[in-house]
């Protein structure tokens, strides 16, 4: 279903797919059936079983095979439990951000190290790192392959991006513009950091306030579900990119951030980011696995990353020393 809304389609859903991944299962209706009643009359079809094989017919003893795999069948759907969630009580968007943020890891610095895989242009390859942030200052990343040897640093500021590849001797120095051009979404700073970090963030506006009052939020099969709607905002800087819808999909219970979906309808490129799998980090989780999803119409990357080994509030050194020898990329 869409709206229209100052001449820009909005959508007001999207396709299941997209948005109900995990789904509660359901049963079949023969296991229905099974399960009520299951233990009645058991033992005599054991019996019944039992009887038509030692009747010794070929015939016979077939029928009495099938009869019993199907009996042991209706008793194994017994074994398949659906879970059911707790009933999940309405918020609106103010008091789901506010929830969100009560329960993201405090932290002034990070040091993580990590595993990556890597499926870019139809090849895949295996990296390992190190990833430092301090927060709201500086994000720094050393990338090395297989076999240690360092590869590729990265250095982002608020306001510059610094990139120095070893492999071909070159470097680049400047500001987003050549990230974002890399990854085909406009990206800054606070993007950044919040997605490795896992903490809320708006897409539209580096103002919080104006951000949540871009979102819509309803109750979704895993959760809430909070959706932005395409603004245009003229000669307002801290506006993004406008035209591009914002999913966020958050966990009811731990109210962690679980999914981000960046969706262009207009350019046809989706970028999705997945956190999973947990783990206790200064009283609260932080997320173990990040996987990201570019897709930009035919043509799909994925990224990967594990984080080994998550240290939180130590000193942490960013050198970023450029060498003469190598050559300046614009």
């Amino acid at each position: 279903m869409t709206v229209r809304k100052n001449n820009i389609l909005i959508y007001e859903s999207f396709p299941k797919s997209q948005i109900k991944e995990n789904a509660n299962r359901t049963l079949s209706p023969v296991c229905v059936q099974a399960r009520t009643g299951r233990h009645k009359g058991f033992i005599s079809n054991i019996l019944t079983f039992a009887s038509l094989c030692l009747c010794g017919k070929k015939k016979t003893f077939r029928k009495g095979l099938i009869y019993f795999l199907i009996i042991i069948f209706l008793t194994s759907c017994a074994g398949i439990k659906v879970t059911r969630r707790h009933r999940i009580k309405k918020l609106n968007v103010e008091k789901i951000y506010s929830r969100v943020k009560a329960n993201e890891v405090s932290y002034n610095t990070f040091s993580i190290k990590f595993a990556a895989k890597l499926n870019l242009d139809e090849k895949n390859n295996s990296i390992s790192g190190v990833l430092r942030i301090k927060k709201d200052s500086a994000i720094w990343m050393s990338i090395s392959p297989g076999f240690g040897v360092e590869i590729v640093r990265v250095l982002l500021t608020p306001d510059s991006v610094k990139m120095i590849n070893r492999l071909n001797s070159t470097y680049f120095a400047g500001d987003y513009h050549y990230l974002n051009n890399l990854l085909n979404f406009n990206f800054d700073y606070n993007t950044v950091q919040s997605i490795f970090t896992n903490t809320f963030f708006s897409y539209h506006s580096n103002n919080i306030n104006q951000g949540l009052n871009n979102f819509t939020s309803k109750i979704d099969t895993d959760g809430y579900f909070l959706q932005s709607l395409p603004i245009d905002l003229q000669n307002d800087t801290n506006v993004i990119m406008p035209g591009v819808i914002q999913q966020i999909l958050i966990n009811p219970d731990a109210y962690k951030i679980y999914k981000i979906l960046l969706i262009d309808y207009l350019r046809k490129r989706n970028f999705e980011i997945r956190f999973s799998d947990y783990i206790d980090v200064q009283n609260n989780k932080l997320p173990q696995n990040l996987s990201f999803t570019f897709t930009n119409r035919n043509k799909k990357s994925e990224i990967n990353i594990k984080y080994n080994k998550i240290t939180v509030d130590k000193n942490v050194r960013m050198p970023f020393k450029i060498s003469k020898k190598y050559k300046q990329i614009k």
